[in-house]
């Protein structure tokens, strides 16, 4: 979908986390991305995010703006795999609560806030075998409070795949949820002719199991180059992934 450029208006960014421009994983590259392409939109786009404490000197810079009447569009917010409280480097929660005020904030002046929740592991199984039971204690009710917030100030959910919204519990029949895949850059190598009617497929992630399993994905390519089938598999997954010893069967 082709939007318009919208010319002086602003919109806020929010992700409760330190973004590395060099960061070479997704949640941290997407989010530079993201604000670029609003920013190509035509939009002045003022940022929280940051340590605990750089967001709380944004969030008081941006709250001061509104205060004087200074207008924004929507505010976009992505969230940490993580609760939001532990998302510190010492996971301790620092300045708690001031990202649950930044959406009180939103919701209060009416800016439409949209949210990209990352992902759901914690509800599932392999997520408490992974982690001891005295971390559980923590973490759970914690991403369950994130939850609450978000039922209560976020107008538009977005997620990786609607598949994902049944285990989004209680999300509110009347907000607006929306699927919102990965980014990445797109180039146009033209037309490859009739000769080359291969598949090519590309998978952009980690492969350490067992929650970033790609044991299907591998035995699905190589069933099909044993029947002949033309397709390619291109992997691009962190360094440390690469060079870890990982047997597929």
């Amino acid at each position: 979908m082709i939007m318009p450029k919208s010319q002086g208006r602003r919109c806020l960014f929010h992700v409760p986390l330190a973004i590395d421009p060099r960061g070479a994983v997704g949640s941290r590259l997407r989010p530079l991305h993201m604000r670029e392409g609003f920013q190509e939109l035509g939009y002045q786009v003022d940022t929280i995010w940051g340590n605990a404490a750089e967001r709380k000197r944004r969030f008081q810079t941006v709250k001061r703006r509104i205060e004087s009447g200074i207008h924004y569009e929507f505010a976009y917010s992505e969230t940490s795999t993580m609760p939001t409280l532990l998302t510190e480097r010492h996971h301790l929660p620092a300045n708690p609560f001031v990202d649950y005020a930044f959406f009180r904030v939103c919701h209060g002046n009416r800016i439409p806030l949209g949210l990209f929740y990352r992902d759901v592991y914690w509800q599932f199984d392999l997520y408490r075998r992974k982690l001891g039971w005295y971390k559980r204690l923590v973490t759970i009710p914690l991403y369950h409070l994130d939850l609450y917030a978000y039922r209560q100030s976020v107008d538009i959910l977005f997620l990786p795949s609607l598949q994902m919204l049944k285990h989004v519990r209680h999300w509110p029949r009347t907000k607006a949820v929306h699927e919102l895949p990965p980014g990445g850059v797109l180039f146009d190598k033209g037309s490859e002719g009739p000769g080359h009617p291969e598949l090519r497929l590309l998978y952009v992630g980690a492969i350490s199991p067992p929650i970033y399993d790609i044991d299907n994905l591998l035995e699905g390519v190589y069933k099909a180059v044993q029947a002949d089938s033309k397709i390619q598999l291109t992997v691009c997954c962190p360094e440390a992934d690469w060079h870890k010893p990982v047997s597929y069967t």
